[in-house]
């Protein structure tokens, strides 16, 4: 299984000169760039899945880790406390350690998709309401997979 991670440099003019002053850099109202949609593979993962997710993605735009996705897909800059990273819907700044979860006004719900065949497909997807998730899990589904139930993920 995999999950789209959209990555987010900042852009913000004064970003380095925050660098020292706390757990993140990233301000409300900063500019962000999307520069880069990553497919990160998610299926190994058991434990803190959600910091896993953004672990992997992290190490996948610095130069110098083992998972680089090297310079063709990614020319711009190393990834940087400030920068944000978007899963489902639900932003993350880099912080000096970890991750902070920014606001957002969307959710996220595990959709249980049904064909005519009446095979299953459980997806995670979000939305701003559970119509808009549904509706996003439906499309990225395929062809004739329906909503069957839905749950908070």
């Amino acid at each position: 299984m995999t999950v789209d991670v959209k990555v987010f440099l900042n852009r913000a003019e004064d970003l380095f000169s925050r660098f020292g002053g706390g757990e993140t850099t990233y301000q409300d109202g900063d500019e962000l760039e999307h520069v880069l949609t990553l497919n990160v593979d998610v299926s190994e993962v058991q434990v803190d899945g959600g910091a896993a997710v953004l672990n992997r993605a992290y190490a996948m735009t610095n130069r110098g880790s083992d998972t680089f996705v090297g310079d063709e897909v990614y020319p711009q800059r190393s990834l940087s406390v400030g920068d944000v990273l978007e899963v489902l819907g639900s932003r993350f700044a880099v912080a000096g350690f970890g991750f902070t979860r920014l606001g957002d006004a969307h959710l996220t719900v595990e959709v249980d998709l049904l064909n005519d065949a009446g095979d299953h497909r459980t997806l995670v997807a979000s939305g701003a309401t559970v119509d808009e998730a549904v509706a996003d899990a439906e499309r990225r589904a395929g062809g004739t997979y329906v909503m069957n139930d839905w749950r908070a993920a």
